[in-house]
């Protein structure tokens, strides 16, 4: 009886970690005005120290899936949304604009000067 409960437990182990580990989460791809377009890649984020695979680490702590907001870069500069984790110190800093925003070319406007 000990033998079949050891490998009942054994198998479950197995196979949850086995699913745990196949799960392939779709990008999120975000449209932006101006700024082209941010793909949020779960699984680059998943390999991460700090996350490992435990969606919780940002569902719902950091976005509430319940409620649909929008975040300007001033909110993440503020340590909202993507700027929770990337603040220069816990992941790359927000102002390395090209590795989220993956466009050429880049508009914006400026106040003019005398030159």
């Amino acid at each position: 009886m000990k033998q079949r409960y050891a490998f009942f437990i054994l198998t479950v182990t197995f196979l949850t970690c086995a699913f745990a580990y196949a799960i392939d989460i779709k990008d999120v791809p975000f449209k932006i005005a101006n700024f082209g377009k941010v793909v949020f890649s779960h699984n680059d984020h998943f390999r991460q120290e700090g996350i490992k695979n435990n969606c919780k680490t940002c569902h719902n702590a950091i976005y509430n899936l319940r409620k649909k907001a929008r975040f300007t870069m001033a909110d993440m500069e503020k340590g909202l949304s993507c700027g929770a984790c990337h603040n220069g110190k816990r992941a790359f800093a927000l102002n390395d604009c090209i590795r989220c925003h993956k466009v050429a070319d880049v508009t914006m406007k400026v106040k003019e000067t005398d030159r």
